[in-house]
């Protein structure tokens, strides 16, 4: 197959332990992810039921669940957009991070106070920006 162009994530799961602290830090400023996520935080076995439910039994930290415990070398040019104060918010950082010292270059675009995936939601202005630096990113890496 031949080399992606480029990837685009929107606020990715990329560990599957869930051991980023914005997963608890970030429960009651995530109006999406946060109701239903908070309460299952609080009783590591069920999250972990429901890792299992969904993994094929692979552990959690298994690189095919948790990229971001796999080697991030090599990647093709990554932009990852994600909310401050959205649950997802640490995996997101803690990925770009690790990526850009392992040699790829990860873009993380940051919004404050919006909610997971706030671009799914047409009637906010900061929707139209993440679209505009999208476009601008598929641009420059045809």
């Amino acid at each position: 197959f031949p080399a992606a162009n480029g990837a685009i994530a929107l606020a990715p799961l990329t560990d599957a332990t869930f051991s980023s602290p914005t997963w608890k830090e970030n429960a009651e400023t995530d109006h999406f992810l946060g109701p239903s996520f908070a309460p299952l935080l609080k009783t590591p076995a069920i999250v972990r039921a429901l890792i299992a439910r969904f993994s094929s039994g692979l552990p959690s930290n298994h690189p095919h669940l948790s990229p971001l415990f796999s080697s991030l070398k090599n990647l093709p040019p990554t932009l990852i957009q994600a909310s401050r104060h959205e649950m997802l918010y640490g995996d997101s950082k803690r990925y770009a991070y690790k990526a850009n010292h392992q040699g790829s270059h990860v873009t993380l675009q940051v919004w404050p106070k919006l909610v997971h995936v706030f671009q799914g939601f047409s009637n906010l202005p900061e929707t139209d920006h993440a679209f505009d630096l999208i476009a601008e990113f598929v641009s420059n890496n045809k």
